[in-house]
């Protein structure tokens, strides 16, 4: 993604250099433009409804602020490399809104998610030892229709920002009439946000069916 920094800066000169003040005028505010979407500063979240599929989970339970979750995913990601694991994504289960005054009893599961396709794969028994011995635990979650939408990033800071985004529009819309009654929600059911991760791109669900089958913690029981 920064090369395509590079490519505007570098069509923006050569406009100056050649199309003289006005044009390269004209391809500064393009350029700004664009790199204000690419940073996602002016880049909008929407909404759509989606579905979750369903698939298998392995995750660990988490307190603490949801932004300092790097190493649990950077942990979660090594699983993957370590015993070759096709097809796993990372995920992320968030339970509680992160304005809570108490930061350190926000709760959380991160871990990897592989959808359901056909004959789901074995994973490898020394994977499965792994995750008995080291507090990561084993579910299956449902099909779920949800609340989706999608975010591309490049570095930390534009996810953070997809992230802060998306949360802060979800407690808006909930709390809307006509939001409700498009998307049928209950606001006393959204209990959980999950994210999942692609390459760059991070997609967020909101369940609203099978909701209780997403409340993985195990800390606290």
């Amino acid at each position: 993604m920064y090369w395509k920094i590079g490519i505007y800066l570098i069509i923006n000169l050569l406009a100056f250099k050649i199309g003289g003040f006005w044009l390269g005028l004209i391809a500064l505010c393009i350029t700004i433009y664009k790199l204000l979407e690419m940073f996602g500063i002016i880049r909008n979240i929407i909404f759509y409804r989606g579905s979750f599929g369903d698939g298998i989970v392995f995750t660990k339970d988490y307190y603490g602020p949801y932004n300092n979750l790097q190493q649990a995913f950077n942990d979660a990601k090594k699983l993957i490399s370590t015993y070759q694991l096709k097809d796993f994504l990372l995920i992320g289960i968030y339970y509680d809104k992160d304005d809570s005054p108490d930061q350190n009893k926000l709760r959380s599961s991160i871990g990897i998610y592989k959808p359901n396709r056909g004959f789901p794969d074995k994973v490898p028994e020394e994977f499965e030892r792994y995750c008995e011995a080291n507090e990561y635990n084993k579910n299956e979650l449902p099909n779920s229709n949800s609340i989706y939408a999608s975010w591309e990033y490049f570095n930390v800071f534009t996810l953070m920002n997809g992230i802060k985004k998306f949360k802060s529009l979800l407690y808006s819309k909930i709390k809307d009439p006509s939001f409700k009654r498009l998307f049928k929600v209950d606001e006393s059911k959204v209990k959980v946000i999950v994210e999942v991760y692609k390459e760059k791109e991070v997609n967020f669900y909101v369940p609203l069916l099978n909701v209780d089958k997403f409340m993985l913690f195990k800390k606290d029981k």
